[in-house]
């Protein structure tokens, strides 16, 4: 008789045992690094919303998203005077949203028109420890935060 080299069933099935448990314990790992991939990229838009957009609309008087800053499609839901991220809470709602205000406090229609940047957070609070609450946390941004744009717009 000869003697064949081959794995056993059992030893098969020990292998595929394994490679589940790895499985199981690689794939949340990764899915968690993209999600901190995304709340890395949305705090540094942030950041430069908070102060790039102001240090651009005091210089030119006048401006719009689209005009003032570039940010990314794959993080935001872009328009001219009101952007949203794609990040979303439990609930489907966005983790973080910024509108451009004309003086009485509603969503500006002209580039003229615009007087404070306005950051607010998602409506409902998760205390699950969920991407958005992260986000929420690390910024700082409890609660709506409004940005005088123009000097005239500041009040004391």
């Amino acid at each position: 008789m000869r003697n064949k080299k081959a794995f056993t069933m059992l030893e098969l099935v020990f292998i595929l045992v394994i490679l589940g448990i790895l499985a199981a314990v690689a794939i949340p790992k990764i899915s968690a690094s993209r999600d901190d991939a995304k709340l890395v990229a949305l705090k540094s838009d942030i950041n430069t919303l908070k102060t790039a957009f102001p240090a651009y609309f005091l210089a030119q008087g006048q401006g719009t998203f689209t005009t003032a800053i570039t940010l990314s499609s794959a993080n935001w839901n872009l328009g001219d005077y009101a952007l949203t991220s794609k990040l979303q809470d439990s609930n489907q709602n966005p983790c973080i949203s910024a509108k451009l205000l004309d003086a009485n406090s509603t969503l500006a229609t002209t580039p003229q028109s615009v007087q404070f940047l306005e950051f607010s957070t998602q409506t409902t609070g998760n205390a699950n420890g969920d991407t958005c609450a992260k986000l929420i946390e690390s910024i700082g941004l409890n609660s709506t935060l409004k940005i005088p744009l123009l000097s005239n717009s500041i009040v004391f």
